[in-house]
Order: C-alpha cells, then sequence, then structure tokens
C-alpha cells in the first residue's frame, strides 16, 4: 500500500503543477450512446447550450442594440464586425489558456467572461452608455467565440479520442439549442420593446450555466495489477475527482474522521476518490 501511495503522489503532485490533474490518469474511450447516459454530458451540454445563446442572441441585433445606445449607424456596423473579430480571437485565447490551466478553470473562465458579457451589456442599456456597449459586445464575441474550443476539449477529455467524430458531432448540436434560445429572446424583445428583459434573461441562464459548470465531474480510471491489503482485488478501479485521493486512501477500509468517511468505506467496492 505503502508503495503505490507513493506512485500516486508523485503522478498526482507532477500533474498538480501544470494544473490539470484532472486529466491526469488514464481515459477510456466511451461510444455516443454511452456518452449519453452519463450525466456529465447532459449537464456539459445544457451549460455549453446556454453560454452558446448568449451570443447567438446578441449577433441576431448587434446593429440594434448599439444604435438603441445612441452609436451611429456606421459605427454600429463596424461593430457586428468588431464582435466577429473578438469572436475569432476568443477561440485562440481559449486554446492558450486551456493548455496553461486545463479543461475544468477554463470552462469556469469561460462561463465568467460570459456572465460579465451579458451583465456589462444589461448595464450599458440601462445607462444608455455607448462605450459599455462596445465593452459588452467585445465581451460576448470572445465569450462566444470560447464555446467552440472547450466544447472540443471537454469532448476529448472525458470521452476519448477513439469516438472523438462522432460524439463531437452530438455535442455541436449545443449551437442548434443557442440557436432556440436566440429566437425566444429575440421574441420577447419584440414584446417587451426593450432589451432589458432580453438580457436579464440572458444573464439568468448564464448563472445556471455556473451551476452545471461546477457540477461537471471527472471518473477517470487506474489500471494496475498490484494488490494492496492482503489478499484484495488487484486494482482497477473507477476514480472520481470529487474528494481527496490520498486522504480517503491512506484509511482505506478503517473508520475516518472526517467528512470523507462514508466515500472511503467504498474502498471495499473497489473504489478510489480524487
Amino acid at each position: 500500500l505503502d508503495e503505490l501511495l507513493r506512485e500516486l503522489k508523485t503522478v498526482v503532485e507532477a500533474k498538480k503543477a501544470k494544473n490539470t490533474s484532472e486529466e491526469a490518469f488514464g481515459k477510456k474511450d466511451y461510444t455516443t450512446l454511452q456518452m449519453l447516459k452519463r450525466p456529465s454530458f447532459w449537464m456539459a451540454f445544457l451549460c455549453i447550450s446556454f453560454l452558446a445563446a448568449v451570443g447567438n442572441s446578441v449577433i441576431s441585433f448587434a446593429k440594434d442594440l448599439a444604435m438603441s445606445v445612441n452609436a451611429p449607424e456606421s459605427l454600429a456596423v463596424s461593430l457586428v464586425g468588431v464582435l466577429s473579430v473578438c469572436n475569432g480571437l476568443g477561440r485562440i485565447l481559449t486554446g492558450v489558456i486551456f493548455d496553461a490551466i486545463g479543461r475544468r478553470k477554463t470552462m469556469i473562465f469561460a462561463n465568467v467572461i460570459t456572465i460579465c458579457a451579458a451583465g456589462v451589456t444589461l448595464f450599458a442599456v440601462v445607462v444608455n452608455s455607448l462605450w459599455l456597449c462596445v465593452a459588452g459586445l467585445c465581451l460576448t464575441g470572445l465569450s462566444y467565440g470560447a464555446c467552440p474550443t472547450f466544447m472540443a476539449a471537454f469532448t476529448s477529455s472525458f470521452y476519448g479520442m477513439k469516438h472523438f467524430s462522432n460524439n463531437m458531432a452530438l455535442m455541436t448540436f449545443t449551437v442548434m439549442v443557442g440557436s432556440f434560445i436566440a429566437t425566444a429572446s429575440n421574441k420577447v424583445l419584440e414584446l417587451t420593446g426593450t432589451y432589458t428583459a432580453t438580457f436579464i434573461m440572458l444573464l439568468a441562464l448564464t448563472f445556471v450555466a455556473l451551476i452545471l459548470n461546477f457540477f461537471i465531474k471527472c471518473r477517470i480510471i487506474i489500471h494496475s495489477h498490484k494488490t494492496i491489503l492482503g489478499n484484495h482485488a488487484p486494482v482497477r478501479n473507477n476514480i472520481s475527482c470529487i474528494l481527496p485521493f490520498l486522504s480517503c486512501c491512506q484509511n482505506a477500509g478503517q473508520p475516518h474522521p472526517n467528512r470523507h468517511q462514508m466515500k472511503c468505506k467504498k474502498y471495499n467496492q473497489k473504489y478510489y476518490y480524487l
């Protein structure tokens, strides 16, 4: 057991240095049907759909939005182009950030940027500020561009590369859901005659997405032929990224003094927890 713990501790510490411990261990390749049975897929699908809905909605009325805060028509048209440029930059920046801090933090970061985009644009409409509207449109472009990048990273890191083309094809339906929400937001705009209600709805969706984001957890598989605790079976277990691994593993099969006790008892069912 001590030898196994030392090896695992070395792996964990090395990967923590790169802030990518959640993708550090072995991965399983999931078929599309297997992916559809996982709660993580549906949480991520809804999360990405809600985030993409902000970009889809704003793109559909960006020119009219800018003119509503007293932007000249020529500037309003230019701002639509700026939004598109920020969309492209968002894809590149998200890839760089993903390499630097890992998938989970990147998804949360993109979610926070989307919240800021909706919030700043809402405030711009309330106070009738052109420059805040420009900032909101730029943030919207960046956040919208982040969606396809971390969507691909999520799909590959959670469900493997063997069936990536099929799994990713299904995940791209988030754009369709986002388009439906954009249609609904335009309907709200038509009924209320103001952008305030529309952006309140979009802002609420971004907070729902953030909650879903925090609940997306990875389950990872370790394969080993070492035995532990005497005659126990070889280690071939599912690992959840939810709880600290070593604190549980050191007391596996024994009463644990802290809140991880119930999780540690599952060791006898061949489960470890991170």
